[in-house]
């Protein structure tokens, strides 16, 4: 997997680019799922640690696990974004961009008391808003939850994860034909916190 460096705003097109925050904002959207209001944060800190040590508690399979070092790559190169339940992590998304409106899915988990309600669903859908076109490889286990949201299958990738656990290569592409989810009264809109 290769990540690509992060470049840095310019500081003359830094105003400009304050415009794009409806495009790829910090925080993506609050919304409610169930009695419990998710939101979609970006995560401009990501602290290695963190996200190390809960994935710990998000796959209890050992090929899923990522050492530091990848951790500290990922989290260089990719957009991380905390998915949040009333105020609280209860599990992220990170997105390399891949140029042209493209974004690959590299992880998307969500803690295990919490899967199961409906939230992956709700936050793929936010997810889907933020590039004309998501790529994705999973796992048998999770594969239906992405064909149901839209995704395509393109193929199967023998031994991905670890012998004899296959990856399946998906991809999800707006047409134009979907709307976008419009702001919803009370949805809070937040601005990054350092």
């Amino acid at each position: 997997m290769i990540f690509h460096r992060k470049i840095e705003r310019h500081p003359i097109l830094q105003e400009q680019l304050t415009d794009l925050e409806d495009v790829i904002p910090n925080v993506v959207s609050a919304v409610p799922a169930g009695e419990m209001k998710i939101t979609l944060r970006r995560d401009l800190n990501p602290a290695t640690d963190f996200y190390y040590n809960l994935q710990f508690e998000i796959y209890r399979e050992p090929y899923l696990i990522w050492d530091k070092e990848t951790w500290d790559s990922i989290l260089f190169a990719c957009d991380i974004y905390r998915i949040e339940g009333d105020g609280k992590y209860i599990g992220d998304v990170i997105l390399e961009d891949k140029g042209m409106g493209t974004r690959y899915i590299i992880d998307f988990s969500i803690l295990p008391e919490y899967q199961g309600k409906g939230i992956g669903k709700t936050v793929l859908e936010e997810v889907k808003n933020m590039g004309r076109r998501l790529l994705a490889v999973t796992r048998k286990e999770t594969l239906d939850f992405f064909l149901k949201s839209g995704f395509v299958l393109k193929r199967r990738i023998r031994n991905y994860y670890d012998p004899g656990v296959d990856g399946y290569y998906l991809i999800f592409v707006d047409d134009g034909r979907r709307t976008k989810r419009e702001s919803k009264p009370g949805v809070t809109r937040y601005s990054p916190s350092s």
